[in-house]
């Protein structure tokens, strides 16, 4: 499937929503996390975006430290 075909439409110019869950404690630190940096919750994902560290496949190395047998779901993966 063509990802472009299921990003939202522009909002603000050329900004896109994103809606993201989290536990009621990861809501109140996440906000004064922002706070403190003196952002929005937005400009805090996108600072922590900004700097999230990518290996030579573009994926974060924190992530491609784990094994795949750690990651969430790898006991549904068939290959595995």
């Amino acid at each position: 499937m063509d990802t472009d075909a299921r990003l939202p439409k522009p909002v603000a110019g050329d900004l896109r929503l994103l809606k993201a869950y989290v536990p009621p404690e990861r809501w109140a630190d996440v906000t004064e996390r922002a706070k403190r940096a003196g952002l929005t919750v937005s400009g805090y994902l996108n600072a922590l975006i900004d700097r999230d560290e990518l290996d030579d496949t573009g994926t974060p190395v924190w992530a491609a430290a784990r094994s795949s047998a750690q990651l969430p779901l790898a006991e549904l993966n068939p290959a595995a």
